[in-house]
């Protein structure tokens, strides 16, 4: 399935300030973040966690461009999460190919094969409270 997201992702990110979550990015860097994975917005989605507005409540979802073999995962863990690690189990991706994941807010990249991606999942840790991470994949050739 398809979704149109882009402008429910902008609006959610204008409602957010980035100091509420720990952070004080540049222009610059939030318009590279934008850049890296603006096209995965209208992939395939796939909400990794129940919606819930608890405080202490993870949320993340993934968007997929299977065809590109590429896509982005979005992670907040909120202001009263006891969690500092979560595992979030990807869907859509080839369970043999390997895939180069980019963590927008650190250097280097991680390799894995689809099916670690899908199981057991993607390892975020999140050590701030709120915090988020964008990560942003991509199928090997």
């Amino acid at each position: 399935m398809r979704y149109c997201t882009c402008a429910t992702v902008l609006l959610f990110a204008m409602a957010v300030s980035p100091a509420a979550w720990g952070v004080s990015p540049t222009a610059e860097e939030l318009t590279e973040d934008w850049q890296a994975v603006a096209g995965d917005l209208l992939g395939d989605y796939y909400p990794l966690l129940p919606y819930c507005l608890d405080d202490a409540a993870w949320i993340a979802w993934q968007f997929d461009q299977p065809e590109a073999g590429r896509g982005a995962v979005q992670v907040f863990r909120r202001s009263k999460s006891p969690q500092k690690s979560i595992r979030l189990k990807l869907h859509g991706l080839d369970p043999a190919a390997r895939y180069v994941l980019v963590n927008r807010d650190r250097a280097g990249t991680t390799e894995l094969t689809g099916r670690e991606l899908m199981d057991p999942g993607l390892a975020v840790t999140l050590n701030d409270q709120p915090c988020a991470a964008i990560f942003a994949y991509r199928r090997v050739p």
